[in-house]
């Protein structure tokens, strides 16, 4: 590329080492043929070229009947040079050329410089036609190959989803503003016919809530799942959601591009795994459940690999950096670019009664699934906005666009904070790797608070779950082995005086279970999960292996969540075990 630049720049100068080599006493002498250069006879009187070209013929024929063939030849040679000079539009050769060069120049560079150019970031950039004034189009001169430059500073952040060919990955956390930009980058997006359609399934609002986000959806079915409490009511919901994206897979294509949103990715993919688990050892749960499994992990897929030839494109978003813990549902999620969304560092955002700030667990976890996040640093010295946004490689405003119907007056564009601050060219996910091959700790707790610096634990516990996810995918059975990780949900385990913690359940109740009050217990089970903040009596309690399995993770007291540290007993079950524990205690 850079020689065809270097060639392309020299070609402009008139200076290309293409050019034939010319013995250096005839470089710059120039041959060429003076015939009809310049008018000779009758062309010095007219320009018409009928009268030129007959009038020659004339005093020839008359000069040969006189006799005077030699002047009759001169005659009509001067004839034919004038008709040559006037054909050309009375120029001269030297004039010739230099036309002929203007426009062979304009032709170079209209041939060299593309339409369209995508540069390492992915956005297109559009270079501006000339304006043409009352019909009259300027003058186009040869310039330069224009320079790749990075996201313009003077394009909202709308803007550059717009230009961008790919489906995104909104990640954010609450009250962040994610779903708010989604659905505004898409109505304007569906305005400026990016999209002919906009389809909408979301597994976690209410029909009417929030509809000025999506009015502009065709198709949507948006609705809480988690107040579906049979398996009936959810498998009506997975069919809805089912026929929309078949809809959208079917009439979807270069020629009626379409978008497909999926809001709150992670919580429906916690549902459709509960859901499409065995129920009897032979028959799915919801067969259905497990249909819509693969066909969103396909569609992602075929998305990330030039959906967008095929008119595809796909949003999904989520509040959650830890997608491993989702399996093949949250490998998916990976595929597609990042686009995350924050609260700036140092500053607190109130919105309906809630307080948001920056989310340092969120950020670090996402970070080891996306090695292109940087954080933002030295934003305080920037006059932005409370929201930001990642995209590229660098941090955005918000965008300064409104919901249609309400679009201000007056919009100012984005800027970007700064560009990736990153000095070297490891992976924030190698950098990991190495620190914890290095750490002198040996679980994974002490790692995120003491070697990352992490204070707030439900912070220590996302980062500790990413950080198991990573070990996973590393394959690095020495260092899977020191911190004593074999599948990323043995993070609950992997933090200082586990196991005195464990041995003082056990002596509760001397060693009975609390469950059945009988049989000795053998296993220390969480009610919930709190890592070092485990506490015998309150979430650990000693329990025999049966009531551990019959009871303890019965469908009826068990409630699994989209993040293992939410998974939890029901608050009847652990009340009982409280109680059964306090009467062991005191026998």
């Amino acid at each position: 590329m850079l020689n065809e630049e270097r060639q392309y720049s020299m070609q402009v100068q008139g200076q290309t080492d293409l050019a034939p080599r010319i013995p250096a006493p005839l470089q710059g002498h120039t041959f060429k043929n003076d015939f009809g250069a310049s008018p000779l006879g009758l062309g010095r009187l007219t320009d018409n070229l009928s009268v030129v070209g007959v009038g020659s013929l004339l005093i020839s024929f008359l000069t040969i009947s006189g006799g005077a063939n030699i002047l009759a030849i001169a005659a009509l040679w001067a004839g034919v040079n004038d008709w040559i000079y006037h054909s050309k539009g009375g120029r001269d050769e030297d004039q010739n050329d230099h036309v002929a060069q203007q426009a062979e120049t304009v032709s170079v560079e209209v041939a060299q410089q593309p339409a369209d150019k995508i540069d390492h970031h992915e956005f297109v950039n559009h270079f501006r036609a000339p304006e043409v004034v009352d019909s009259l189009k300027p003058q186009t001169t040869a310039q330069p190959l224009p320079k790749i430059v990075h996201e313009s500073s003077d394009s909202d952040i709308v803007d550059l989803v717009y230009q961008s060919v790919y489906s995104f990955s909104f990640i954010g956390g609450q009250r962040c503003g994610k779903s708010r930009l989604m659905a505004i980058a898409s109505q304007h997006c569906f305005q400026r016919k990016k999209f002919k359609t906009v389809s909408l399934i979301s597994a976690m609002s209410s029909p009417g809530e929030d509809e000025h986000y999506w009015s502009h959806c065709q198709e949507k079915c948006h609705i809480d799942l988690s107040t579906l409490i049979t398996p009936g009511e959810r498998e009506k919901v997975y069919h809805q959601f089912y026929k929309i994206i078949e809809s959208f897979t079917k009439t979807a294509n270069k020629n009626n591009p379409q978008l497909l949103i999926i809001d709150e990715y992670a919580f429906l993919g916690e549902n459709l795994a509960k859901d499409a688990k065995l129920k009897d050892g032979k028959n799915l749960l919801i067969p259905i459940a497990s249909e819509l499994q693969n066909i969103i992990c396909s569609l992602i897929s075929a998305v990330s690999s030039g959906g967008a030839k095929k008119g595809w494109h796909i949003w999904c978003g989520s509040p959650k950096g830890a997608i491993g813990a989702m399996g093949q549902f949250g490998q998916a999620l990976k595929s597609l670019r990042l686009l995350f969304c924050a609260i700036k560092p140092g500053v607190s955002v109130e919105s309906n009664g809630v307080t948001a700030t920056w989310d340092e667990g969120l950020f670090k976890a996402t970070s080891l699934n996306f090695p292109a996040l940087r954080k933002p640093e030295g934003m305080e010295k920037l006059e932005l906005g409370d929201r930001i946004v990642f995209l590229g490689d660098r941090w955005y405003d918000q965008t300064s666009l409104d919901f249609l119907g309400n679009l201000k007056p007056t919009i100012q564009a984005s800027q970007p904070l700064q560009p990736a601050s990153a000095t070297s060219t490891e992976t924030e996910s190698e950098q990991i790797l190495q620190l914890l091959a290095s750490s002198p700790v040996n679980n994974l707790w002490s790692f995120a608070a003491n070697i990352l610096g992490i204070i707030d634990p439900e912070e220590i516990k996302e980062i500790a779950l990413a950080i198991a996810e990573l070990l996973c995918e590393a394959g690095n059975e020495q260092l899977a082995h020191k911190y004593r990780i074999r599948t990323p949900h043995d993070v609950r385990y992997s933090y200082p005086g586990y196991s005195t913690k464990v041995a003082e359940t056990h002596r509760l109740t001397g060693n009975i279970c609390a469950c059945c009050g009988q049989v000795e217990s053998v296993q220390a089970h969480h009610t919930e999960y709190r890592g070092a903040e485990d506490t015998p009596g309150e979430n650990l309690f000693p329990v025999c292996l049966d009531c551990h399995k019959s009871f303890c993770h019965s469908k009826e007291n068990w409630q699994k969540a989209d993040n293992i540290w939410d998974y939890r007993n029901t608050p009847e079950f652990v009340s009982q075990l409280r109680a059964n524990t306090v009467i062991l205690a005191s026998s």
